[in-house]
């Protein structure tokens, strides 16, 4: 007896019976994919949330590094101007000291061993590089060329280079992201 002949031969009422029995099967199914999805959907929410303080800090601090090389450019393109330098430095001065606050801001979050040295070195690759400003505003204001500027926009760098290289190397790693070189 084939299927389809056994299937013409049942009553209506099994015939309802196994749709019924198929189509919660089916519901059953699609609701335990649902579950795990939606489990996974939650872990997953919760990793993000975990590394977006860390992975904020890292950019706020690489915002502020670009923030200062862009008024100490303007600074040193204008070092000849009377009056220029003086006006621009309390906001470079106040530039600096977020950029100081952004610095205590990453190392205050939890790092693995490893990641807290690449960090230790991009920070102080940023600090050389404003350390290294007194020197080229000396030049600047000695200098009266206008091919100096080519100079000064490609001065010190390595050290911007450095520190990038540093914190998306710490990112890369997985150091914003929770699990073995996550916190701690």
């Amino acid at each position: 007896m084939s299927l389809q002949c056994f299937l013409m031969n049942l009553p209506i009422r099994w015939k309802f019976s196994l749709l019924l029995a198929a189509q919660m099967f089916i519901l059953l199914g699609v609701s335990t994919l649902a579950w795990f999805n939606l489990n996974g959907g939650v872990a997953n929410q919760r990793s993000v949330a975990q590394s977006t303080p860390r992975v904020d800090a890292l950019a706020q601090a690489r915002h502020r590094l670009m923030l200062v090389r862009a008024e100490q450019l303007g600074i040193l393109g204008g070092a000849n101007a009377k009056g220029f330098v003086e006006k621009r430095l309390p906001k470079l001065q106040t530039l600096e000291a977020e950029l100081e606050a952004s610095f205590v801001k990453i190392m205050a979050n939890p790092w693995s061993s490893q990641d807290k040295e690449a960090l230790a070195t991009g920070i102080e690759s940023m600090r050389s590089y404003i350390r290294a400003f007194q020197a080229l505003m000396g030049v600047a204001k000695d200098s009266q060329e206008a091919t100096m500027k080519d100079v000064f926009m490609k001065a010190n760098l390595r050290w911007v280079e450095e520190a990038k290289e540093a914190f998306n190397g710490v990112i890369a790693a997985g150091g914003c992201q929770p699990g073995p070189r996550g916190p701690g």
